[in-house]
């Protein structure tokens, strides 16, 4: 922030004196050069999936000069401590083996004010440890004329991205899948896998509800007497019994998932990736589960239900919280598989039917990765989606 706003002050003198330079009785300006920036600091957040990298470099001056202006940019690892100084950091030096300039001379063409630019290239970036922050200053190390000092060095960093930064909140949101891309993903399941990473603000209802299909098969929170803790509810009559031990906690993040085997009548709960219910439906096996079906509200009756995120039968039962990670498998995930893939799993996983992670940050809209079965909030103008800016997995303090 300290070098930004220097960096404006800079470029607000240089502005006027450029103003003034029609004024013939004004004294001779003093021509500038600058890295041509809206920002001194150009941040890129690592993920599982950033290897490569180009930035292009250009300086530029407030005016035209009759003569070529040649410049020469280098990389300036002293500026490693300034730049900490700056915005209280603990950066380190980026390695030379990550990056490497196609060319390290520039030129501003006479009569322009803009230089051709230079592509610095970052590279094998997967490989940098995501728990630690590295900056690569790049000053203009040489020029035709004198430069504008605090603006003269940008500073490249590189941090870890968190591998969820934005989640939806449904509280009072009903989501529903009004066109089907292909439904028969979800219908026809003997073996099914359903899990979600939520935070519950409170569970203030006898029933809070996940997702699922009332009355066929639905996860949800409580029932009577018993608001918290998770059940599925079927045709089949609903499981498990009631348990104080196993009601959830609020406000904070928490990974459910739900197996269920019909032909073994094979039915199990995991909480934050740990075994918290095993056995079965009390009145038997379900032949197959179907989920890919829509109604609308005015639709639905006691006999015929539709598949809802935060909805079930009576419109006060919806998740007073945030969520992401929807998914919906054909297959029933082992206990060491949900626990990996708490915070994400490739789109392309065998098995996966549909996965919508809620990462869209606005509208009322959220993509399904894997066919395109997209979610939308029911009535957006009646209960609009809201979001919120995390940082999951929350780092435990040392």
């Amino acid at each position: 922030m300290k070098l930004h706003i220097c960096r404006l002050a800079a470029l607000c003198a240089l502005a006027l004196a450029a103003c003034n330079d029609d004024d013939p009785g004004a004294a001779a300006f003093d021509n500038r050069l600058f890295i041509d920036s809206e920002s001194m600091t150009e941040t890129t957040l690592l993920k599982e999936e950033t290897s490569e990298r180009t930035q292009l470099l250009t300086a530029a001056m407030a005016k035209p000069r009759s003569a070529d202006v040649h410049l020469r940019y280098e990389a300036a690892p002293g500026k490693v401590a300034t730049y900490n100084e700056a915005y209280y950091a603990d950066a380190i030096l980026l390695h030379a083996k990550y990056y490497e300039f196609a060319a390290h001379d520039d030129v501003i063409r006479a009569g322009g004010i803009r230089s051709e630019g230079v592509e610095l290239r970052f590279r094998e970036l997967e490989l940098l440890d995501r728990d630690v922050l590295y900056v690569l200053p790049v000053t203009i190390a040489r020029a035709d004329i004198a430069t504008v000092a605090r603006s003269r060095t940008i500073y490249y960093v590189f941090r870890g991205a968190s591998l969820i930064d934005v989640v939806g909140d449904i509280d009072g949101s009903f989501l529903w899948v009004p066109t089907w891309n292909d439904a028969s993903r979800l219908n026809s399941l003997t073996q099914l896998t359903m899990e979600a990473l939520i935070r519950v603000r409170s569970f203030d209802r006898p029933i809070s509800t996940l997702m699922g299909i009332e009355r066929h098969f639905l996860i949800r929170f409580g029932d009577s007497n018993h608001p918290g803790q998770i059940q599925v509810a079927s045709s089949k009559r609903n499981f498990p019994p009631k348990d104080a031990a196993k009601v959830l906690p609020t406000n904070v993040w928490v990974h459910v998932a739900v197996t269920y085997d019909a032909g073994k009548n094979d039915l199990r709960i995991y909480v934050d990736g740990q075994l918290q219910s095993e056995g079965g439906f009390p009145d038997g096996p379900m032949r197959m589960v179907n989920l890919g079906k829509s109604l609308t509200v005015a639709q639905e009756s006691e006999t015929s239900r539709g598949f809802w995120i935060g909805r079930s039968y009576a419109p006060d039962r919806y998740l007073a919280g945030e969520i992401a990670e929807c998914r919906i498998w054909n297959v029933v995930r082992t206990q060491e598989q949900i626990a990996a893939g708490i915070y994400r799993v490739d789109p392309a996983s065998e098995g996966l039917a549909a996965y919508w992670k809620f990462d869209e940050g606005n509208g009322s809209r959220v993509k399904d990765y894997v066919a395109g079965n997209d979610l939308e909030v029911f009535d957006p103008a009646g209960a609009p989606m809201r979001w919120t800016q995390v940082a999951l997995p929350e780092k435990e303090e040392k």
